[in-house]
């Protein structure tokens, strides 16, 4: 997924630097083919991560870097899924970096290709955060993790 976000990110700076309709207009483009495998891809990623976790002892609700994880790794799809494309379309529309004013984000009026370039370093250290949690393991288990932990005792004596 990460390897997705720098793809994609990479076309951006020349797409709101070029003044050259033709230049910008493909970059904006070749962003759009490239998105267009992002969602499939993300939720591959998510399925596979959560079989996997099921399968060791690590589990998926079991530890607090785990369920970390999962809640960054959603946090970046979701937002991948529903604010890039209608970003990249906007920027398409407007490759001036102009602000649109139709459809905001959170009620706030912005150049969407700025909106698409912040979006991408949020998500390119929302996964960096993931990756340093999947290495580092801090934090414990959690209530499901300590539940299962304690078995009740067997037999009367």
């Amino acid at each position: 997924m990460v390897g997705h976000r720098v793809r994609q990110a990479r076309p951006r700076a020349p797409c709101h630097e070029s003044n050259a309709p033709g230049v910008s207009d493909a970059l904006y483009l070749s962003m759009r083919v490239v998105n267009i495998a992002f969602p499939p891809a993300a939720i591959g990623t998510l399925v596979t991560g959560v079989l996997l976790s099921l399968g060791t002892k690590w589990g998926l609700l079991q530890h607090y870097w785990v369920a970390t994880k999962l809640a960054l790794s959603v946090g970046v799809i979701v937002t991948g899924i529903t604010l890039v494309d209608r970003l990249i379309r906007q920027s398409i529309s407007a490759p001036s970096g102009q602000a649109v004013d139709d459809s905001t984000i959170l009620g706030i009026a912005s150049a969407p290709t700025t909106l698409l370039i912040s979006l991408s370093v949020a998500h390119a250290l929302m996964l960096g955060a993931a990756t340093v949690v999947a290495v580092y393991k801090p934090w414990g288990k959690t209530w499901f993790g300590r539940r299962k932990g304690v078995r009740p005792s067997q037999g009367g004596k």
